[in-house]
């Protein structure tokens, strides 16, 4: 038995962040039949067992045959040379420039996902299962921005009076049974999954990951993408170019297509980028799982701690709010305005307390919470200390990604805390483990090409018109596959959070009679004081506009122009124009560019603080 029996009394994170503790960065223990195995920590070793020498420590057989069954033999399962030529071909597809193409995919189902909210929160309040929703919004991000299909996941949504809500769609369906049959074995399938390891003969026998109600469910996952790939050909043949198609799928197919035909036969490619039909429809797969899965779980461990410090979630609310109204947008997007601008990914990544949110939900929750290797030759491992350890051929590794990111010694006092602020300031963590924000997808050559890409996006849409709170029920991890979020009164994998429409920021009405007599003031100041730039700003920019509103707030058959939304495009059309001005050519006009930051500063003045 080894130390098996301390794996199954308690959660593995915990357990490993002692061990590690006490013993240090390399601790070896026993498996299921006494065989040596060891438990990594060590930065330094980490490094080389999922960066270095990558390609010399494969998954273990069993995480193989977990994974593959669900989504086949992509680039999740691929191991060698075969990983390294889908990669290649992939790649490509997941550059920077590709995904920022497809930032409107992300905010349009960020808009869809908002929209389905406002549908449930008729009343004050509600009860929001943000783990499904968030998956379902993200499995149509898949579909549309990976793959060119409408899956059409979040419409199929139903939910109980409890919150708890399901999809009717059969892809979710299926996928979420066979995740729970992988994530939730009987004590014998268990037992026998294990036992596979040792024993291969053993996977014949159909419990676990071989019964017939897994391989069921696979069985959907893999006949939905043959058809996605099959309809993804027919389109590109008959009409599609680059810019007509600009999902993942499609620029796939058009490479291994031009790869294809530059070489007339596709048999000699295998050792390049072309991929096979079979590869094809596992990427399909992979997509489909790995896309989504991992999006939604970090979401949903995100919005809990979010509720569960409120202080926190209404600061990151401000600092959004604060950042549309910067850049001329409304404080809140208007529900019926469906062509509202949203911020921009360069918006959103100038937003530093989400960037802190969301590596400290990252920290304490990785989606991803431990993985392991296998070693197939007889290696010494280095580590941060100087010295080596030895590894037999074939002995597992075990590397607790989430014991890491909780150690005291990496993160400073109280590491099981949420406590944003705690990334203003240098830490050891991040010095050390410079790659673990990667960690939820993994890092090195098989990081996930394309990770946490609308993350920011649906946290920036969702949290600024909602406010989230907890109910008391208990959520923990469930370290199996994923790290889901468990519901330990309901018993599943949900995360059901109190949701309510989130108050408009306090300020002024643009539209009042005190606004219009100060700005009435103000330009009276700036004409006594000679300053006529002021001045004529306010006069012709704001005041003329204003005693417009004034009129026409009072004729009941015409609607008044919102004039915070006219100060708000103001402030746009000459942030713009500040920046054409500093990258003019041949010399930027410098004069022209501070000209408009002027005038900036003195229409913020009269936005509501």
């Amino acid at each position: 038995m080894g130390n098996l029996p301390v794996f199954l009394r308690r959660s593995i994170i915990p357990v490993c962040r002692e061990w590690a503790e006490m013993y240090g960065g390399a601790v070896k223990y026993w498996g299921m039949f006494g065989e040596p195995r060891l438990l990594l920590t060590d930065p330094v070793g980490i490094d080389y067992v999922l960066r270095k020498r990558v390609y010399a420590f494969p998954k273990p057989r069993l995480l193989q045959r977990m994974i593959g069954g669900i989504m086949g033999e992509g680039l999740l399962v691929a191991e060698g040379e075969t990983h390294k030529r889908q990669k290649r071909a992939i790649q490509p597809g997941f550059s920077l420039r590709a995904i920022r193409r497809l930032t409107p995919v992300f905010q349009h189902h960020a808009r869809l996902l908002h929209d389905y909210y406002e549908t449930l929160t008729t009343k004050e309040t509600a009860l929001v299962d943000v783990y499904a929703l968030f998956g379902a919004a993200a499995m149509d991000v898949v579909g549309q921005g990976a793959l060119g299909v409408d899956l059409g996941i979040l419409a199929s949504m139903q939910a109980n009076p409890e919150g708890e809500a399901y999809a009717a769609h059969p892809l979710t369906a299926s996928l979420d049974r066979a995740m729970k049959m992988a994530s939730k074995p009987s004590l014998v399938s268990m037992w026998l999954d294990m036992a596979t390891t040792y024993f291969p003969v053993l996977e014949r026998i159909p419990l676990g990951i071989s019964s017939p109600a897994f391989r069921k469910e696979a069985r959907v996952i893999v006949d939905v993408a043959s058809d996605i790939v099959r309809n993804a050909k027919a389109r590109i043949e008959r009409e599609c170019t680059t810019e007509e198609c600009p999902d993942i799928l499609a620029f796939l197919l058009r490479a291994n297509a031009k790869t294809t035909q530059a070489s007339g036969e596709k048999t000699c490619l295998l050792d390049k980028t072309a991929l096979t039909d079979a590869e094809l429809t596992a990427q399909v797969s992979t997509f489909i799982f790995a896309g989504h899965e991992t999006t939604a779980t970090q979401l949903s461990w995100l919005f809990l701690l979010l509720a569960q410090n409120p202080a926190c979630q209404t600061k990151l609310r401000e600092c959004i709010r604060s950042k549309r109204m910067e850049v001329g947008l409304p404080p809140k997007r208007l529900s019926q305005d469906a062509g509202s601008e949203e911020l921009s990914q360069d918006d959103l990544d100038a937003i530093p307390y989400l960037d802190w949110c969301i590596r400290e939900s990252l920290r304490l929750h990785t989606a991803i919470h431990s993985t392991s290797r296998t070693a197939t030759e007889l290696e010494q491992i280095p580590l941060s200390t100087g010295r080596h350890v030895l590894v037999d051929k074939g002995m597992l590794i075990l590397l607790p990604l989430t014991s890491i990111s909780t150690s005291a010694d990496l993160w400073g006092a109280q590491p099981e805390r949420f406590c944003p602020e705690r990334w203003s300031e240098p830490m050891s963590g991040p010095k050390k483990y410079p790659a673990y924000y990667s960690w939820s997808f993994l890092m090195g050559p098989r990081a996930c090409i394309g990770s946490a890409f609308e993350i920011k996006t649906f946290t920036a849409m969702i949290l600024n018109h909602y406010e989230f709170e907890w109910d008391g029920r208990s959520i923990i991890p469930k370290p199996w596959l994923l790290s889901r979020p468990y519901d330990v009164s309901r018993q599943t994998d949900t995360c059901v959070l109190r949701d309510a429409k989130a108050r408009a920021p306090t300020g002024p009405n643009p539209l009042d009679e005190p606004t219009l007599a100060l700005v009435k003031q103000h330009w009276k100041q700036a004409r006594l004081a000679k300053d006529s730039e002021r001045a004529i700003l306010l006069g012709k920019a704001i005041l003329t506009d204003l005693q417009y509103a004034q009129k026409t707030k009072a004729q009941p058959n015409q609607k008044p122009p919102s004039i915070l939304k006219m100060l708000q495009k103001g402030i746009k059309k000459r942030t713009d124009a500040a920046k054409v001005f500093r990258h003019a050519k041949p010399e930027p006009r410098l004069d022209l560019a501070e000209k408009e930051e002027r005038e900036i500063a003195i229409l913020q003045e009269f936005l509501p603080k």
